[in-house]
């Protein structure tokens, strides 16, 4: 599971960087009554999707056959100097979608989400099943890619860990809420 997390961030980060320097027009994400709309239309009704999962196999499991195997996930060792000083291309992965890489002496964390519950609040909401390998504080951070806003990819307490000592890259529409989490040092990009 770590190298299959790890190859879609670095695909990610690749399809990011490659965007910048693009020349191909794509259509500019855009807005219907303040809300994000798909440029290319077709969008399904949401009552559509909600049918198709009600009536789902999948969603047919009896959950209580499932074993609890959190007792058996260990956190992998963290090479802590890999992650503050080194001048080798390096990635580590700290949990779910935050990964931390470093490459020519830069270092990105991508989701950054320290906190126990991926949840608005920490008293319910799924719970993480494994402590971060390294602490926030731990880590050199020059710059922060966010892929999108829900809670399993960007935590309140983390963002206000972390703050300003790092340059955010945030989807368009997010500058304004990592304003409200205290982060002024912000680029919000368009989607494509």
């Amino acid at each position: 599971l770590p190298s299959y997390n790890l190859a879609l961030d670095l695909l990610w980060i690749y399809l990011l960087a490659m965007s910048a320097f693009s020349t191909v027009a794509l259509p500019m994400a855009k807005r219907v009554n303040g809300r994000f709309v798909c440029p290319w239309g077709g969008e399904k009704a949401m009552l559509d999707g909600l049918k198709y999962i009600l009536n789902s196999k999948q969603m047919r499991i009896d959950l209580k056959s499932i074993p609890d195997t959190s007792k058996l996930i260990k956190a992998a060792a963290v090479d802590r100097a890999k992650c503050t000083s080194t001048t080798q291309p390096h990635a580590t992965w700290i949990g779910h979608a935050t990964c931390l890489y470093q490459t020519d002496g830069l270092f990105f964390l991508t989701d950054p989400v320290w906190s126990r519950r991926c949840s608005p609040s920490q008293w319910v909401g799924p719970e993480r099943f494994v402590e971060p390998p390294i602490a926030i504080e731990d880590l050199k951070i020059d710059v922060v890619l966010l892929s999108h806003t829900h809670y399993d990819h960007l935590d309140q307490a983390s963002a206000e860990r972390i703050g300003n000592r790092a340059l955010w890259i945030v989807p368009l529409g997010v500058k304004a809420i990592m304003k409200d989490f205290g982060v002024t040092n912000c680029i919000e990009l368009d989607w494509w």
